[in-house]
């Protein structure tokens, strides 16, 4: 091979595929929980937490955020786990994107 050809083969790297996360509103789930929540879990600041939760509330889900596939999975189980902990119905769900 020469180092022509050498200079002109490249690396492709393939992108992981993202994933959204939502959150399902549920009759039960106290705003204050799920505000909480998202700032614990999903390290949102306390006003972008307020508008998600305003958000499920009125629309009835909103993604949280998009993350790589390991990182949405993650998340979501510590937020079930949490919500499974303190008794609270709340749905979150990792969607792998389009």
């Amino acid at each position: 091979m020469t180092a022509h050809a050498q200079s002109e083969s490249t690396t492709s790297v393939k992108m992981p595929n993202l994933w959204t996360v939502r959150i399902l509103n549920d009759d039960f789930t106290p705003m204050d929980f799920v505000i909480d929540l998202l700032r614990e879990v999903f390290n949102k600041p306390e006003d972008e937490a307020m508008v998600i939760t305003q958000a499920v509330h009125e629309a009835g889900s909103s993604i949280i955020g998009v993350y790589p596939r390991d990182i949405a999975v993650s998340k979501t189980q510590r937020a079930m786990t949490k919500c499974e902990n303190e008794g609270h119905p709340l749905q979150v769900v990792p969607e792998v994107m389009g």
